[in-house]
């Protein structure tokens, strides 16, 4: 999913919670809110999760679940 909204690995690592990369990850404070969330909007939820009725947050937390399966 990440890979199909053009999301880079450094940008997917942000949204799965995953650590690594070059040292260059560790200097500054990550992105910013607005950054993920336009991140978010651009993956496409699978239609199992799109046709369910969990909250927002539930659905994020299975996309990230989901694409950190992808990866």
């Amino acid at each position: 999913m990440a890979r199909d909204a053009g999301l880079s690995e450094e940008m997917h690592d942000a949204l799965t919670g995953h650590t690594g990369g070059g040292v260059g990850r560790s200097y500054g404070g990550g992105f910013r809110l607005r950054a993920l969330a336009e991140a978010v909007e651009k993956l496409q939820v699978p239609e199992a999760v799109a046709g369910s009725e969990m909250s927002y947050s539930e659905t994020l937390m299975l996309i990230s679940v989901y694409v950190h399966q992808l990866m």
